[in-house]
């Protein structure tokens, strides 16, 4: 879009459920609406940049001895992500996703549409594209530790014909923190999960 950044979001004003489930959204007039089509005026309105603008890194290396110590520290920062929805339609629901929809009056404790609107093409777009769950995209993730030891002055080593032989173990992705509520970071790149999952290894390096 002219004037906006690359990555433009755009999201629905967000209206709630009505009294049969049905979410809704509220159109440029103000009027709560729930069906999508080229006549209905329920303008995308944007929310913000969903590509990082700020982008911090940060590693250190601590050598004492044969042994050193290694870690690198990440942030991403300056754009939005829309969280994931709990869906009870979805193969592996999200956490909180039973919790839908089922009599009229549900509506005021939660916001997650009856089913039967799931499978419907306007109400799945609007539940999943308003701006209720625009938030914070920011996260920092601890990438790599490292520890590694050199047996290089062992004199058993020597006696081996090995001219290196360095131990050493790493973890990669330990730790990574959102910063909105919901604690979601867009670090792996998808809206599978929240977090990176962890690596570990542990390697034996060596020179003959």
């Amino acid at each position: 879009m002219e004037g906006k950044p690359i990555g433009a979001l755009y999201a629905y004003k967000w209206g709630g459920l009505d009294n049969t489930g049905k979410p809704t959204v509220i159109d440029a007039q103000g009027n709560r609406i729930s069906t999508l089509d080229s006549k209905t005026s329920a303008a995308l309105n944007y929310v913000g940049t969903s590509v990082p603008t700020d982008n911090i890194g940060f590693s250190n290396r601590v050598d004492v001895g044969n042994f050193y110590f290694y870690c690198m520290l990440s942030y991403y920062g300056g754009f939005k992500v829309q969280v994931p929805r709990a869906s009870p339609s979805a193969t592996r629901p999200l956490e909180g996703a039973g919790n839908y929809w089922k009599a009229p009056g549900d509506e005021q404790n939660t916001d997650i549409p009856s089913p039967n609107y799931l499978y419907d093409f306007y109400g799945n777009m609007i539940y999943n594209n308003t701006d209720a769950y625009v938030v914070n995209g920011g996260y920092i993730t601890l990438r790599d530790i490292t520890a590694s030891y050199s047996f290089d002055k062992n004199k058993f080593v020597k006696k081996m014909g090995l001219n290196h032989l360095e131990l050493k173990l790493q973890a990669s992705n330990v730790w990574t923190k959102g910063f909105n509520k919901y604690n979601y970071s867009m670090a792996t790149g998808s809206y599978d999960k929240s977090y990176l999952t962890p690596t570990y290894s542990i390697a034996v390096f060596t020179n003959f």
